[in-house]
């Protein structure tokens, strides 16, 4: 069962986010100037999932990226330019702040391609480029943070006691403060257009993608 939630942050992430300030610790990684090419071949990432289908979202039987290994591939491209191509459907948050935030730190030149469906936390890699490129066919979901839950799951989230279900609330609301954060930084779009899209599942066409920021160039299919 996929259960959206509110982007609108909760009270104690907004403490959270004033003695930790981890929004603007985002927004500071996240502005980082392009970067010098680099030598040597390419370091090619591919970034490729299937739509999930309805049983495997029910059974929570859907395949999660092996992020680390992705992490692990930027780290020993060493001095490196890295392309990283994206077809991906989406993913856990987490892992895909963890991996965008590597690309950042990668000192030399990063480039990524959307050539087809760039949804949830992947749009976060994609961002991560100095190089946006995106084919003319290829779309852009943008979305707050979710949990994808068995009904069973779903059943103990709403059974727990107010303090552990005020903990995911939490967590998930932290989450959409950090990928707006990271979103207005790659883009210098408005804070409530970004706040905007997580609210109303947003989707992109290519123009748009382009005429708003968040790719540089487009490409043919």
């Amino acid at each position: 069962m996929l259960k959206p939630y509110p982007v609108d942050f909760r009270p104690t992430v907004m403490r959270q986010l004033t003695a930790q300030n981890p929004y603007h610790r985002e927004l500071k990684v996240a502005d980082a100037p392009p970067r010098r090419p680099g030598s040597g071949p390419v370091v090619n990432l591919l970034i490729k999932s299937a739509q999930p289908t309805a049983e495997e979202i029910a059974t929570g039987t859907r395949q999660e990226r092996n992020t680390q290994a992705y992490i692990d591939a930027v780290h020993d491209a060493a001095d490196m330019n890295i392309c990283v191509t994206i077809d991906c459907w989406g993913g856990r948050g987490d892992g895909a702040h963890a991996l965008a935030n590597a690309l950042l730190a990668h000192p030399w030149h990063v480039e990524t391609h959307i050539v087809g469906r760039c949804a949830s936390g992947t749009c976060l890699i994609a961002l991560a480029g100095d190089r946006r490129l995106m084919a003319q066919t290829a779309t852009i979901l943008i979305h707050g943070a979710r949990l994808i839950m068995t009904p069973d799951d779903y059943a103990r989230l709403y059974n727990m006691p107010k303090p552990a279900q005020d903990a995911v609330l939490d967590r998930l609301s932290l989450s959409d403060a950090q990928t707006e954060a990271f979103i207005v930084a790659r883009t210098k779009l408005p804070r409530r257009v970004v706040r905007g899209w997580l609210k109303t599942e947003h989707e992109m066409s290519a123009n748009e993608a382009l005429a708003c920021g968040f790719v540089t160039e487009l490409c043919d299919n």
